[in-house]
């Protein structure tokens, strides 16, 4: 693969194939202004301030200042967006996508200093020309479709094996949805479950597995439950090796990231670094819209990006484009009754894969398995989850001001939420919190809680009934005090009067995956109609149905990573 000795953002931008030049129309204002000034704009998590230098005219340098963009979606277009500016001299620059929202927020802060300075911005509105992009066919092994952490899991296995892989992304940063995940990760066995001293098994993973729920409401297949339970420990300990901080349990068999921070803003930055250590060919920018085929057997991926369209010829597919939850057609056909629900997911997941699958003859399957995420707060601009408060020892109340079910319940609480007033919920918690868990004391920064000296007025602002919540926290203390939830049986309890504010947030459950589509075997090989499995093809992550079935994503996505890379590179080289 081709690489460049740029800073990582930089390259991934040019792998998008986004070059530009400055246009010969645009004109510098007549006042040749030289200085320093900031400006302000609304990015998609809070303000962004940024600093721009101007000489005689011209921006010599954008600095990001401040910001409270998401950590790894973000870090690209803190870098681009700036880059790109200085060098075109125009604010008209091309928003990232995946990142729009931030991209946009610092153009418009960039646009603001500019207002300060000159009075005005026309004269740095121009659109920039694009040069133009060279674009023609390529060959490799195996190509990835999609760069979650299924996809990319997936390539660096293959490419471990010895296979040339190129993996293509449609948006313009890596990640797709496990970039948001603030999940856990399933496992036992590891060297943390061995330093706190819990000795459960392999055999106790697996049947706790059989025994419970997936986050979709369906249970997993018996060997698919196997393969997972076999294989997370190893999985664990390789993220771990790779920098990824899994330093604690919170339970026998979930490992948790330190600070309470996101698993996918760690996982993801990991993954990475093993591709570009790989020499893995990563083509971002890039959407696959055909699967080519001879005969029964997966020969090639028609793509197209911004310089056009060209076919990647292959001996095996994997396709790992996730699921379709941001497509709302998709969901008012599969999953009506959540046609007007936010999604909670990246927006690359509209079921680009599933179609393609079908074009050649798939016949999808499952395709109302999905999982709906809680604790959601939404003010029309973002969609953020507060499971980490939760996690952390928050709890749930209604505008009855009373407790209803165990708030770590996990995503099997989204219905009974559904059944309260309002059909949404408030977390509740003090600011003892915000000195133990990261996100949250960032979450507090960016001002998305409702604040409050004490019970009663928190009840007031957010239309809690205040005597029954004096009540409910009252009743509540006492089972903290005694280690015991008797109402709820929840696991976790935490003091909530030991602070002098509180905190309250609105949350409704949003739909954040769908689990059913290309069926596979636990090999992750493609099976048509009639089960016979598809020469060259696999499936991977949110659009295969292997009979996970949602279980423990981020596991599922490593532990079937790994298989899918590896029986395609075997089978690739073999050809």
């Amino acid at each position: 693969m081709k690489r460049f000795t740029l800073c990582t953002a930089a390259f991934l931008w040019m792998l998008a194939g986004c070059s530009v030049k400055p246009s010969p129309s645009i004109q510098q204002p007549e006042k040749e202004i030289s200085g320093v000034y900031q400006g302000t704009a609304w990015g998609n998590n809070g303000e962004i301030r940024v600093e721009i230098t101007l000489e005689a005219g011209s921006i010599k340098n954008i600095e990001v200042l401040d910001h409270q963009e998401t950590k790894g979606i973000s870090d690209l277009p803190l870098t681009v967006i700036p880059e790109q500016i200085v060098k075109t001299q125009s604010i008209a620059v091309e928003a990232l996508s995946g990142a729009t929202m931030t991209s946009n927020g610092i153009k418009n802060a960039v646009k603001n200093a500019l207002e300060e300075a000159a009075g005005e911005t026309e004269s740095w509105e121009i659109k920039p020309e694009k040069s133009g992009i060279e674009v023609k066919d390529a060959q490799c092994d195996i190509v990835v479709i999609g760069s979650g952490a299924a996809g990319m899991t997936a390539a660096i296995s293959a490419a471990q094996q010895g296979a040339k892989v190129i993996l293509i992304e449609k948006q313009d940063i890596l990640g797709g949805t496990s970039l948001l995940s603030n999940s856990m990760f399933g496992s036992v066995g590891t060297s943390v479950h061995q330093k706190e001293g819990k000795t459960e098994t392999v055999e106790d993973l697996y049947q706790n597995y059989m025994k419970q729920e997936a986050a979709t409401g369906a249970y997993a297949k018996a060997e698919a439950a196997r393969i997972l339970a076999e294989n997370a420990a190893e999985r664990a300990e390789y993220l771990i090796s790779l920098g990824v901080e899994l330093d604690h349990t919170s339970s026998a068999f979930i490992l948790a990231p330190k600070g309470g921070s996101g698993l996918g803003a760690m996982v993801i930055p990991a993954l990475n670094g093993e591709l570009e250590k790989l020499d893995v060919d990563v083509r971002t920018g890039t959407k696959a819209t055909h699967i080519l085929t001879e005969g029964d057997q997966v020969k090639g991926v028609s793509v197209t990006t911004e310089g056009g369209e060209y076919n990647i010829q292959v001996k095996a597919v994997i396709m790992a484009t996730g699921g379709y939850a941001a497509n709302k057609e998709m969901v008012s056909q599969y999953l009506p009754q959540w046609k007007d629900s936010v999604y909670y997911c990246s927006p690359g997941d509209t079921g680009d894969g599933l179609v393609m699958a079908q074009e050649i003859g798939v016949e999808l399957v499952d395709m109302t398995v999905m999982k709906a995420n809680p604790l959601v707060f939404y003010d029309r601009t973002h969609a953020l989850t507060m499971n980490a408060a939760v996690n952390a020892g928050a709890i749930l109340v209604n505008h009855e001001g009373k407790r209803f079910v165990n708030e770590q319940g996990s995503y099997g609480i989204s219905p009974v939420i559904n059944s309260q007033t309002k059909q949404e919920a408030i977390v509740l918690f003090d600011n003892t919190l915000l000195e133990t868990n990261e996100t949250i004391k960032a979450y507090a920064e960016k001002g998305y809680f409702t604040v409050a000296s004490s019970l009663q007025e928190l009840a007031e602002k957010m239309e809690i009934d205040a005597d029954a919540l004096v009540q409910t926290i009252e009743k509540y203390q006492e089972q903290v005090k005694n280690g015991v939830d008797v109402e709820f049986s929840r696991k976790t309890l935490a003091d909530l009067t030991s602070g002098d504010t509180f905190y309250g947030i609105v949350v409704k459950p949003s739909i954040q995956g769908t689990f059913g589509g290309i069926p596979t075997n636990t090999g992750t090989e493609v099976l048509n109609s009639k089960g016979e499995i598809i020469p060259g093809f696999y499936a991977v992550g949110e659009c295969a149905q292997e009979g996970v079935n949602g279980l423990n994503p981020m596991t599922t996505n490593l532990v079937f990573g790994k298989i899918s890379g590896e029986n395609a590179a075997s089978f690739a080289l073999s050809q």
